[in-house]
């Protein structure tokens, strides 16, 4: 006799949900840039932090967690380049400069220090 499947643990049931993941992942800049970017949580709306970087944030480290997103050492090393020169800049201009906008650039453009491999890996 020949052993069955349940029905919802199926290898086709576990690969569709691996796609919506990764589909979230992908998904979830863009949808924040476009749609979500004017609105805000209100103690945050009034610094100019809109909700779709807590949502790039979530899916960032979501993605860490289940382990879809990979670290790229090069990107990352570009990211950590750019930080540290442009905070170079900002402590030695001559007028102040806001530490919470610089924080701001950094969350917002960090999400580009890891990619999402093809495939099911890992």
């Amino acid at each position: 006799m020949a052993p069955t499947v349940p029905s919802g643990d199926s290898p086709g049931d576990a690969n569709k949900a691996g796609s919506a993941v990764r589909f979230a992942l992908l998904a979830t800049p863009l949808i924040g840039a476009t749609l979500l970017s004017k609105f805000a949580i209100p103690p945050f709306g009034a610094q100019g932090i809109g909700i779709s970087l807590f949502l790039v944030m979530a899916a960032v480290l979501a993605g860490l967690i289940t382990g879809r997103l990979r670290i790229e050492p090069r990107r990352l090393t570009l990211y950590a380049a750019l930080l540290g020169i442009l905070g170079l800049i900002q402590m030695l201009q001559p007028e102040s400069f806001s530490p919470t906008s610089f924080l701001l650039l950094a969350a917002v453009h960090m999400p580009y220090a890891f990619y999402l491999p093809d495939g099911d890996v890992g």
